[in-house]
């Protein structure tokens, strides 16, 4: 007798992966909240949603950039100004890339998840020296995470560097895609690097929960 299949929508996570998920990565243990409460405590489910978040904005914008490189044929003007590749600082403010492109609302996108750590927005003085995640351009500039200080560069910088070196080297999409692929893997490194350095295994300036 046939067995009826049942079909369940993409976004639902499996039941294992739930459970890693309600945990925080081992390398960044202990975890416990310490004396904090509320925002000061980190949980595992926000922080795992918040890696899945980055990964996801992140490839999305690299399915965009591919796309658009194959339809225009190669690295054009028009490419350039969907993408806005080399427009860091002339959008509306000094660390912002030119409006209504790729890197600008991939930016946007960092800023508002930077508010799902504690003081990662760069507005809470006694975490990290209140100079954020590093996640956005704006918190780049004045982030003390030692993840981000190594990188030197945002996550839109990050793909904006990978982007721009390509095209001077006029590499092929695959090749590009490969690049922004490992651009993607530094980009996931940020918010662990500020929970290692800021929570319960460094300065222990906010909890974490699982």
């Amino acid at each position: 007798m046939k067995t009826k299949h049942k079909f369940t929508p993409d976004q639902v996570v499996p039941m294992e992966e739930r459970a890693l998920l309600s945990h925080f990565p081992v390398g960044l243990g202990p975890v416990t909240p310490l004396h904090y409460k509320g925002p000061f405590v980190l949980t595992a489910t926000t922080f795992n949603n918040l890696q899945s978040a980055i990964n996801t904005d992140v490839a999305n914008v690299e399915k965009s950039v591919i796309k658009l490189l194959n339809k225009q044929g190669g690295y054009t003007t028009a490419f350039d100004t969907a993408v806005g590749d080399g427009t860091f600082g002339t959008g509306p403010n000094s660390w912002s890339y030119a409006q209504g492109t790729l890197l600008a609302r991939l930016d946007a996108q960092m800023g508002s998840l930077e508010f799902k750590l504690p003081g990662g927005h760069g507005s809470t003085p006694s975490i990290g020296g209140g100079g954020g995640s590093g996640l956005s351009n704006l918190t780049q500039l004045t982030s003390e995470n030692p993840a981000s200080l190594s990188l030197g560069a945002s996550v839109a910088e990050l793909m904006d560097e990978t982007i721009s070196a390509d095209q001077a080297a006029g590499a092929s999409a695959a090749t590009l895609l490969s690049d922004m692929n490992a651009a993607r893997a530094e980009a996931l490194t940020i918010a662990p690097g500020y929970v290692d350095a800021f929570g319960p295994p460094g300065q222990g300036q906010f909890g974490t929960r699982n």
